[in-house]
């Protein structure tokens, strides 16, 4: 876009409706978010490194995700036109919490083998498996993601929103999973009278929170994808910011305040 008319868009009201918006996005809520999601992820990265939790990284990749796509959304608001920039910050954001799903699943998988204690999947198989099939909801929901972001074509839209439907349920199906096996195996290990020291028990009991965050999450994008869009829950902006980046910015910070690196032994699993 030349001087001329950036500054003609400049001093021209834009009317958002009829932007790949379909409203005026706040400033504040992206600023907010996107200074809140650097902090966390600074801190996530100290501590990653502190307690050498290597193995923690997708919480990391997960808050660089959510910054570039908050960072990504202020520069759409500004270029509301611009359907690169606007692709950018959408994908960015709605498939960021991917990797802070992966993250839960390798924390189950180190918890379960720092207390030595049978589990409905084997310790070493439940990060494979489960990240396993968050790699194939995150492929599916990626091509629906470019497919609905093609504007030009209505039956790509409309096709592109129904695998990104797909994926999204996939994706609560194999984390309701993930939730079942987490409760089983606290369950046996209480009922057994097992103890193997440190606190796990906390680092479960968020883990919990977490999952609930999650699922609620993941349950707005379903509703979400469920509407035309011209619905209310695609063209009412503090829905996304309460359901969306409140849940997943609160998962992260219960993980830097419960870090499995406070939790569980270095020599048994930080490896």
């Amino acid at each position: 876009m030349n001087t001329t008319t950036s500054t003609l868009m400049s001093s021209t009201a834009i009317n958002y409706a009829n932007t790949f918006f379909r409203y005026d996005p706040s400033i504040a809520g992206a600023s907010i978010f996107l200074a809140m999601f650097s902090i966390v992820t600074i801190v996530h990265l100290y501590q990653m490194f502190r307690y050498k939790t290597y193995y923690y990284i997708a919480i990391v990749i997960c808050g660089i995700a959510e910054v570039v796509g908050y960072a990504t959304r202020l520069v759409s608001r500004a270029n509301p036109f611009n359907r690169d920039i606007y692709s950018t910050q959408y994908a960015l954001i709605v498939l960021a919490p991917i990797f802070l799903v992966a993250s839960l699943y390798v924390m189950l998988g180190r918890i379960i083998r720092f207390v030595g204690h049978r589990s409905l999947i084997p310790a070493k198989r439940i990060a494979l498996i489960f990240i396993t099939g968050d790699v194939i909801t995150f492929l599916v929901q990626i091509f629906g993601a470019i497919m609905l972001l093609n504007k030009n074509n209505t039956s790509n839209v409309n096709l592109g929103k129904n695998i990104l439907l797909v994926g999204l349920i996939i994706q609560i199906g194999v984390f309701f999973f993930f939730t079942i096996c987490a409760i089983h195996f606290h369950v046996t290990v209480n009922k057994s009278g097992q103890h193997n020291g440190g606190n796990w028990r906390q680092l479960i009991k968020a883990l919990y929170v977490a999952c609930v965050f999650v699922l609620l999450r993941s349950l707005f994008r379903v509703i979400e994808f469920s509407e035309s869009v011209t619905g209310y829950l695609q063209t009412t902006e503090w829905i996304f910011y309460v359901f969306d980046a409140l849940l997943i910015f609160l998962t992260t910070i219960i993980f830097t305040i419960f870090h499995p690196g406070k939790y569980l032994a270095q020599n048994s699993i930080h490896r």
